[in-house]
């Protein structure tokens, strides 16, 4: 549960980045109309350039470092939270200020568990160890001044193909959205560029693909996985926006459709 005032504090030695994992969500959001009059516009502010890795200023007023300034502020947020409970979490504001729209959603359907015996293999455990500690070993490279700065990895040619006619079809269905979908739409025009950046280096330390360059197979992944995320957004937002009404109607349509 952490203000802006102490994540600037903890980048200022993490020049890599951090992960702030919440269980849930809403007490994330619900910390920024802490010191803002129930407005939440400073901190939402400063999460909006951490998703980026753009540049965080914070003034204190106690402490022995009055000012902190990060020039590169990365924070990758994670965490779950309830449907009726984001609908009121991710207020108006939200929304308009673009932090929603910077949101990955996923609402997977409901599915009834079953008792299993099995176990994580443990052969498993030790390859995904064994992968975690090969990109703990990425280092940035040095500015001319001797301060850490992120290594530019480009795109071969097939990936850049494959990113071109993603990026075109993309703006194609965007030009067509309003509202808070195309506030969506023009953050998932660089997701499959981050995720594909993701995969590489994760094949990479697999062993699986070099690390100098993002390759045509990382690139059509990230391409898969930000085309279905396309599908969970929509499908969120209009949750979101549903009315009494509306979602009784959607629960029956949806036991119907799971009893055939």
């Amino acid at each position: 549960d952490t203000t802006v005032e102490a994540l600037a504090a903890v980048l200022a030695d993490n020049p890599r980045g951090l992960l702030l994992e919440r269980d849930e969500l809403s007490g994330w959001l619900g910390g920024f109309d802490r010191y803002s009059g129930g407005k939440g516009g400073g901190d939402a502010a400063h999460w909006l350039a951490v998703h980026h890795g753009g540049a965080l200023h914070v003034d204190r007023k106690t402490g022995a470092t009055r000012t902190i300034h990060v020039p590169r502020a990365a924070v990758s947020v994670c965490g779950g939270i309830q449907p009726g409970i984001l609908h009121r979490a991710l207020g108006a504001e939200h929304r308009e200020s673009g932090l929603a729209a910077r949101f990955l959603l996923t609402y997977p359907p409901r599915v009834a568990k079953r008792w299993t015996e099995s176990g994580v293999d443990p052969l498993a455990e030790t390859k995904v160890a064994s992968l975690f500690a090969k990109l703990a070993e990425l280092e940035p490279v040095e500015d001319d001044d001797g301060r850490p700065m992120p290594l530019s990895l480009p795109l071969t040619d097939s990936a850049k193909r494959l990113w071109v006619s993603y990026f075109d079809e993309h703006a194609a269905e965007q030009v067509e959205l309003v509202g808070d979908e195309s506030a969506a739409w023009s953050k998932l025009e660089e997701y499959p560029a981050r995720l594909a950046l993701v995969i590489q280096l994760v094949r990479w330390a697999a062993g699986d693909a070099d690390g100098g360059a993002v390759d045509a197979e990382s690139m059509a992944s990230g391409i898969t996985l930000a085309t279905w995320h396309k599908g969970e957004t929509r499908r969120v937002y209009g949750l979101l926006g549903e009315g009494d009404d509306e979602r009784e109607l959607r629960r029956l349509m949806e036991w119907l459709t799971k009893h055939g």
